[in-house]
Order: C-alpha cells, then structure tokens, then sequence
C-alpha cells in the first residue's frame, strides 16, 4: 500500500489520491482493529501493487481505496464491495466518479453535510522556501517532539480531534513506523508545559 502511494505521488503530484503517511498512520495508530477491516491488494504479473482496498467496518462502513491511472479497469472489481457505503474521489475525477455511479453511489448533498459531518475539500499550496513561523505569545515556543513527549502528543491530538481513539499504545506504534520522523512532528508548547497545537509532517 505504501509503495503504490509512493508511486501515484511521484506520477500525480498532489493530485495522488493518498499520502504514504496517510498509509502508514491509518495502519499503524489502528493497530488492534484488524478485525474490522477488509484489505484488498491486486498485483500485477510482475508483483507490483496494482491497486488496494480498504473496508473499515464501523465507520460510515467507508470504502478506500488506490489504484493506477492505467488499470482504472479494476474500479468495478473494487467497488463491487457489497457492505461499501461511503467512498471518496476528487470532484472533478470523471472516470472514478462515473465508476462509483455504476455501484450506487451518489454525491451528498449539501443537505446531509450537517447529519454526515462535513465535506472534505482538498487544498495545495506550492512553497518555494520554508516560510518564516510567526511569533507565538511570551512563554510559548516552537518545537518538535521528542522520546518523553508521548503522553502530551496523545493528549493534544485526542483534544483537536475528539472522540479520538488514539491512544499512547497506538501512538507510539505509528512512531515507530517508516516514514514517521520526530524532526517533522511540530508542536507550540505553552509556558505550563503542555502543546497548545501541532503539525505532523510525513
């Protein structure tokens, strides 16, 4: 799975439809529900990872998935996926619309958006060079995590993303992973000790 998105990032730029650490982060921090899910791969007669698939019982039973622009032919083996009732696309990604379209699937309405949650929309932005961090309040100061800092990395994130089901256990295994760097993970400490924001990076 990783190396497929590796590929479609070096091919697509932004536009991949996942980010290796996407990958690593819903496998590792998940560890322990295997149970609820359903992962696919299709390879190529070469090995090579074609596309995959992801069913996550319990969440909107969501369907992900990636595959390569020259095999979209294995979109409607994919989505054949009989418990699959929320999956995702760019909006103007014609041919993988019209795929979820021939299995069922409509675009929501802004009218649901309050009883689904809210639409995801996907932005980019080009950085030339590293931009300049603005100055934090006295007392408050920039840094990355480092080996001590679980408990608090765990408590900032359960708190912006809340319910979460993170845990220092599930955390620490997405830690431990490739591509995770400590260097990337960023957070602003307030004067008592504890994150008031944070930034991963992949």
């Amino acid at each position: 799975m990783q190396e497929l998105a590796l590929e479609q990032r070096r091919e697509l730029g932004v536009r991949a439809p996942w980010h290796v650490g996407d990958v690593t982060w819903g496998l590792r921090q998940h560890e322990g529900r295997e149970d609820e899910w359903t992962i696919r791969v299709w390879r190529e007669d070469d090995g090579r990872v074609a596309a995959w698939s992801w069913l996550k019982d319990g969440e909107r039973d969501l369907l992900e998935f990636d595959v390569r622009r020259n095999r979209l032919d294995l979109l409607d083996e994919i989505l054949a996926e009989p418990r699959a009732r929320t999956a995702v696309c760019f909006e103007d990604d014609a041919e993988v619309r019209a795929a979820l379209e021939r299995h069922g699937f409509t675009k929501r309405s802004e009218a649901n958006v309050n009883r689904q949650g809210p639409l995801m929309h996907f932005f980019a932005l080009d950085l030339p060079e590293a931009p300049e961090p603005p100055p934090l309040p006295e007392g408050f100061r920039y840094r990355t995590v480092a080996d001590g800092d679980l408990g608090e990395r765990v408590a900032i994130h359960r708190e912006v993303w809340a319910p979460s089901r993170v845990t220092e256990s599930s955390f620490a295994n997405v830690r431990a992973s490739w591509p995770y760097r400590g260097s990337l993970d960023c957070v602003v400490e307030a004067p008592d000790g504890r994150f008031a924001a944070y930034c991963l990076l992949w």
